[in-house]
């Protein structure tokens, strides 16, 4: 071990720790979890160790040796989805610092901006569009950042939805090429209330992330296949359950 003499809080103390991982980061990096029995049948099958009959959890952890133990670690570590400790460690290696800005206010600073870069990359025409009504309850509705400019007729067949996020969930989501679960519903609504909808461009936008300050997920509706009805469906008889209770409570 090597002692490093740096006063805690200290500009050099924090500038030091800046891309390593800390006891106190570790807890936002460490993603492991216990094996299922079936890795470990796989485990002990691949390595020739012979599976007695009706071997429980227990017996066959018992039939593994330390070697073989240690790699199905690992490989149940590699399979587990990265926390955000990791994506912050990537961060900060890249030199990119926090800077504390509300996600909401860092947002509509840069929407404008990121719709230009996202235009300009994939040759479209956009226009703010304002709300969208959904045609099967009124009160379903949806707020797109952006539509693409109908080049025939005037049906809305294609919108941008823009993430400006923090330098960790941004490079996050380069990495993984895939949209965060918290906005799988927001992604839905665009295709329930305009059912004319095809595609979502899905950007995320991070301009400090300089090799890749933009990065889009196309979203088809095909691609969601009966999960926008079902969403429709719960969000309408929710409606209902509504009603009822303004409908009782009211004065």
């Amino acid at each position: 071990m090597k002692v490093i003499k740096l006063k805690q809080g200290s500009e050099e103390w924090l500038d030091f720790r800046k891309g390593k991982i800390t006891g106190t980061r570790l807890h936002n990096i460490w993603s492991a979890s216990e094996y299922l029995v079936g890795d470990l049948k796989e485990a002990l099958v691949s390595n020739g160790i012979e599976i007695p009959k009706g071997s429980t959890k227990k017996i066959l952890k018992e039939l593994l040796n330390k070697e073989i133990e240690s790699q199905l670690w690992i490989e149940t570590w590699m399979k587990q989805p990265k926390k955000s400790g990791f994506y912050e460690t990537i961060a900060e290696r890249l030199a990119i610092d926090p800077d504390g800005e509300y996600p909401m206010a860092r947002g509509l600073r840069l929407e404008s901006e990121a719709a230009d870069k996202f235009a300009k990359i994939y040759n479209k025409e956009l226009e703010v569009v304002g709300c969208w009504q959904s045609d099967d309850d009124q009160r379903i509705i949806n707020s797109p950042d952006r539509a693409v400019k109908p080049t025939k007729g005037n049906k809305i067949k294609e919108a941008v939805e823009i993430k400006c996020l923090n330098s960790a969930s941004h490079i996050q989501a380069v990495v993984e090429d895939r949209i965060p679960d918290e906005y799988t519903s927001q992604v839905i609504q665009y295709f329930i209330v305009n059912d004319d909808l095809a595609t979502l461009y899905f950007v995320f936008y991070d301009p400090r992330v300089r090799s890749v300050p933009l990065h889009c997920i196309e979203v088809t509706r095909e691609s969601l296949g009966n999960k926008i009805e079902r969403y429709k469906q719960f969000q309408i008889l929710e409606l209902k359950e509504m009603d009822k209770i303004v409908e009782r409570l009211a004065f």
